[in-house]
């Protein structure tokens, strides 16, 4: 009976078991994503994407990762990026490397984080055509062929629809009409009748998985905490009506310090709005505050906010008053330095000595020109060495 129940348990896929090892490998990572340095991408091969580079792995057939390449962030630096459907590619600081379908998380990492800018590559129309992006010409002849097999096709349909509509016998068009104005009854009927929406409680937490969700269909509006257990995290975006870009575009996880990673985000939906959750290894949970209560906790985060600037102008206070103190001390090191070499200099040219009995008697015959005691009275013979007979 085990050996069945055994049987029945769903083996963990390649790709699972590939990011797995690489996780437990680098726990300390955002993401693990496929990525090959240059400008094809190697399906074999996948990234452990930490804070300050990304370490590149192959799975081999005994289940055992290997290392192939590793790449540090570059800082500061302005690149080229190519988004696609199923990968991005990106050109910084003389490097190509191709990532799978989260090259706008990257990006926005490497801009955010690593202070790069970026150039998304100019595309004319018909590149952004399915078939035609890549610019291979074998891709675009077939492509081109299915579209118009496609036309073709659905030209044909309605052609077909049309002449078998035109050979119907006379004698049913009574009958023809009669249905038809009785579907069209009913169909009124149906319009008429209200709209059933699911009863959603607005005090339960709802919860989510990946997918999108519509605003006043899925979930009312009103003030919600996003949060979720997903330790590696995924993509929480939120698109309002009129609006091109998302109001809210952040990772939701619990493995990582803001701004890499957020939990218990604070978000307003409005009617309309569109949530929108990929690559989440569980489930998102929206659970709902009241007005008072957002403002009790928008309050609370902008008086940590001033808290943590407090502190750290304080540090920087500190340090530069440490600083300070340590330019005063070496100066004054320096300047007492400076004394005492001078007096021991005012010291050795005071030497005088009447004559070479007291030069020999100190110790210091003889004694040459420039020296402490040397004077033209003590060298008779004028060779700039006096005392030295």
């Amino acid at each position: 009976m085990s050996q069945k129940n055994d049987s029945n348990k769903k083996k963990e896929s390649e790709s699972a078991l590939f990011q797995r090892l690489i996780r437990e490998k680098h726990p300390d990572n955002w993401l693990v994503d496929p990525i090959s340095i240059g400008e094809k991408s190697n399906t074999g091969e996948c990234g452990a994407f930490l804070e300050d580079e990304v370490i590149i792995y192959k799975l081999m057939d005994n289940k055992k990762i290997i290392k192939t390449g590793e790449l540090t962030w570059p800082v500061e630096k302005h690149g080229k990026v190519d988004h696609f459907a199923f990968k991005s590619i990106f050109s910084i600081d003389g490097v190509t490397f191709v990532t799978g379908s989260r090259g706008k998380d990257i990006q926005k990492f490497l801009e955010g984080e690593k202070k790069n800018t970026f150039t998304k590559v100019p595309r004319k129309f018909y590149q952004k055509i399915l078939g035609f992006r890549s610019k291979k010409r074998w891709k675009q002849i077939t492509a081109s062929l299915i579209y118009l097999f496609i036309i073709s096709f659905i030209i044909g349909l309605f052609n077909g629809e049309d002449e078998t509509s035109t050979s119907v016998p006379a004698t049913k068009n009574t009958t023809t009409e009669t249905a038809s104005s009785t579907d069209n009854v009913s169909i009124e009927k149906k319009d008429k009748e209200p709209k059933t929406v699911k009863k959603i409680d607005p005090n339960k937490p709802i919860t989510f998985k990946n997918g999108d969700y519509t605003v006043d269909e899925d979930i009312l509006p009103g003030n919600y905490i996003a949060s979720t257990k997903d330790k590696v995290g995924g993509n929480f975006a939120v698109y309002r009506k009129g609006n091109s870009n998302a109001i809210v575009n952040e990772i939701l996880g619990t493995e990582l310090e803001p701004p890499l990673m957020y939990n218990d985000l604070d978000i307003k939906l409005k009617k309309g709005d569109t949530i929108k959750l990929k690559s989440f290894e569980t489930n998102v949970v929206f659970t709902p505050i009241s007005d008072e209560e957002l403002k009790k906790r928008t309050a609370e985060e902008e008086a940590s906010k001033e808290e943590q600037a407090r502190k750290a102008e304080e540090a920087k206070q500190q340090a530069e008053a440490a600083e300070a103190k340590r330019q005063s001390e070496q100066q004054a090191a320096a300047d007492k330095a400076a004394q005492e070499a001078s007096q021991s200099t005012n010291t050795n040219t005071n030497v005088f000595y009447a004559n070479c009995s007291e030069v020999r008697a100190a110790g210091a015959a003889p004694i040459s020109q420039g020296q402490p005691g040397y004077s033209r009275k003590l060298d008779r013979d004028g060779d700039g060495i006096a005392c030295d007979q």
